[in-house]
């Protein structure tokens, strides 16, 4: 997940900047769906509790990563595909003259970057992380539920913030998105 998920921002950062914005949030709530059906295919694994069930789960989720390989490596650079009506052009013929800078000290020098960076490092730990992290525990441990209930109530979770989501990206359309962030962290807070 943790590769997965910059690779398809970095695919989406290709779209025409005025569809970016319902293109990211689309993708968020389809990747909470697909958690979501994922947490209910788990569940209904680890109910068998067998070792061969376990050995299932474990190679179709590797198996999942080589089909995202195979699918990735038919999407080339912009370079490489033809203009409508044009013939297609050699990468090098397409490069600019002068190479912007690259690396780590690049993004590290840019303020909003950092800043942004910031937000979300503070957001992800005392949001999510506590949430990814304590709920489990306090459902098993103190409530007293098994895995399979809490694969059920992650699911339930992750379609009601899919909808949500949905309804967020109409709602927030033209709305700052600096304004967004803070009202999220409001919420969490």
């Amino acid at each position: 997940v943790s590769v997965a998920w910059p690779a398809q921002d970095v695919l989406l950062s290709r779209l025409e900047p005025q569809a970016r914005s319902a293109a990211f949030g689309a993708r968020y709530a389809t990747m909470n769906l697909g958690l979501a059906v994922g947490a209910l295919a788990a569940a209904t694994i680890v109910a068998a509790a067998s070792a061969p069930v376990y050995v299932f789960l474990y190679s179709a989720d590797a198996a999942s990563y080589l089909l995202a390989i195979l699918l990735l490596a038919f999407i080339g650079p912009r370079a490489d595909r033809p203009q409508a009506g044009g013939p297609a052009r050699h990468p090098a013929e397409s490069r600019p003259a002068k190479q912007p800078a690259r690396g780590y000290l690049t993004v590290l020098r840019d303020r909003p970057f950092r800043r942004l960076w910031l937000v979300t490092a503070l957001l992800a730990t005392s949001g999510l992380g506590a949430y990814t992290a304590a709920f489990p525990v306090y459902a098993t441990q103190v409530a007293g539920i098994g895995p399979a209930m809490l694969s059920l109530a992650y699911a339930a979770n992750m379609v009601t913030v899919a909808g949500v989501q949905l309804v967020a990206l109409r709602v927030l359309a033209r709305r700052r998105r600096t304004s967004a962030l803070a009202a999220a962290a409001a919420i969490w807070a």
